[in-house]
């Protein structure tokens, strides 16, 4: 289960990145520096619990234009007709000049694209923008012959140089429009081949994405090598341990090499590990191979259980009046006792060391009754022992000299005579502690 910082931390980390967007945001998730107390998906993870926008937790305030909400139509077509502007270009304009409402889309034709009738009606300029455009291929051809590389330059390159039918924003003129990239053509490559990169890299022996990521900010990187390679070079990208050089395979390649569950059986076996905490030591320890699975009970359809596994003999669990039996001869006092025998193996393997829940449908009544103590559960203490403690004292004093004489004895001895039997049942075997605790609970 992941231990995810609370909402406010983590958008207070996040802010400090100062990313501008979720793909940004995304980005980075992928670049291997993000630690592991942010989630990948804070719109799920928070939600009803301090999420409201991806603006809000990269901290740039923005708010996606679906989500907005905006004035009517007949309101912003009344405040931009007000503005006596001639045309979109003065419009943009002035939406630039941050005297616009933030309640008025910049871009009212795609927001109000009911009511929209064309920029001559929204303006009040009476010019109803039935303009005659370029094909949308001769146009892309007109894009591609001036080495016109992004958007940003179209739009530069309108107010200067451009035709006039030619449109401003050919991304909402044209029907046939896909992409910028379609309309201006394949960017000029910046970056060295995937070859080149990979070759850079490796010279760096650097061990993880973590390493990489730090030294794409200390600023040593190249110009042509870029920050994020499994981006940049989707096509030729095999992992992390394919680009560093670290043999590292990615999950997919790493259940390639997997092998089968009777052969995988087989080479742990060969190993002679026959229980679970010596099988992740052994794999903590960099001994397991790449084809042996760390989680193999999880990986596995085939899975039956460790005993299959390892190949040792299922053992069959003793009865619990049995395991009792055996538990209260070794006349422990607490259950702290039992797990610390049962962890140095004096326990027999056909008792668990977790009677608690193996028996809790078998007769388990507490650790009390198991080990003979005399500490039975609320429930059972309420109906075998005196409650009062006053009368409780009388009646120890009694049989306390009635057993041992005058003399006085120790808690050991009192809790020896009662193992023999020499103290009535209504009498704790541990006095001091079952009185103490039935005054607490009061």
């Amino acid at each position: 289960m992941h231990n995810y910082l609370p909402f406010v931390k983590a958008r207070k980390f996040v802010h400090s990145l100062r990313l501008n967007s979720a793909q940004q945001f995304r980005d980075y998730c992928q670049s291997g520096d993000k630690p592991d107390n942010i989630p990948t998906a804070p719109n799920t993870v928070y939600k009803n619990k301090g999420w409201s926008s991806w603006g809000d937790w990269c901290g740039n305030n923005n708010i996606a234009e679906k989500y907005k909400v905006w004035k009517t139509f007949d309101q912003a077509r009344r405040l931009a007709r007000s503005l006596h502007l001639t045309g979109f270009e003065e419009w943009e304009k002035h939406c630039k000049s941050g005297k616009k409402p933030k309640d008025i889309p910049t871009a009212p034709d795609t927001v109000y694209k009911k009511e929209w009738k064309g920029w001559g009606d929204f303006l009040g300029t009476g010019n109803v923008w039935k303009k005659e455009y370029r094909s949308y291929n001769k146009a892309r051809k007109f894009a591609r012959e001036h080495k016109i590389k992004s958007e940003k330059e179209w739009r530069n390159f309108k107010r200067t140089k451009r035709p006039n039918d030619l449109p401003y924003n050919p991304d909402r003129v044209y029907k046939e429009w896909i992409s910028w990239s379609d309309f201006l053509g394949p960017r000029p490559s910046q970056w060295k081949s995937f070859k080149e990169a990979r070759k850079f890299a490796q010279s760096l022996k650097l061990t993880s994405p973590r390493e990489w990521s730090k030294f794409s900010k200390s600023k040593k990187r190249p110009n042509g090598i870029p920050a994020g390679p499994f981006q940049v070079y989707k096509n030729e990208w095999k992992g992390w341990g394919d680009f560093l050089g670290t043999g590292n395979l990615n999950s997919q390649q790493l259940r390639e090499q997997y092998y089968s569950y009777d052969n995988a059986k087989k080479y742990v076996q060969k190993q002679g590990i026959k229980t679970v905490p010596k099988f992740y030591e052994w794999s903590s320890q960099g001994k397991r191979p790449v084809f042996i699975p760390a989680r193999p009970q999880k990986f596995y359809k085939e899975w039956i259980d460790w005993d299959d596994f390892f190949g040792r003999e299922k053992i069959v669990i003793r009865s619990f009046d049995d395991a009792r039996k055996y538990a209260q001869s070794l006349h422990l006092n607490f259950n702290s006792d039992w797990m610390k025998l049962h962890k140095q193996g004096k326990i027999p393997k056909d008792i668990p060391r977790y009677v608690n829940e193996t028996y809790a449908k078998q007769g388990w009544k507490g650790w009390g009754d198991f080990l003979g103590t005399g500490n039975l559960s609320p429930k059972s203490t309420s109906q075998k022992y005196i409650k009062n403690i006053v009368e409780a004292k009388i009646e120890a004093r009694r049989i306390a000299k009635k057993v041992f004489g005058n003399r006085v004895i120790g808690e050991e001895e009192w809790m020896q005579a009662h193992r023999e039997g020499k103290i009535p049942d209504y009498l704790p075997r541990d006095l001091r502690r079952f009185y103490y605790l039935s005054r607490r609970k009061k």
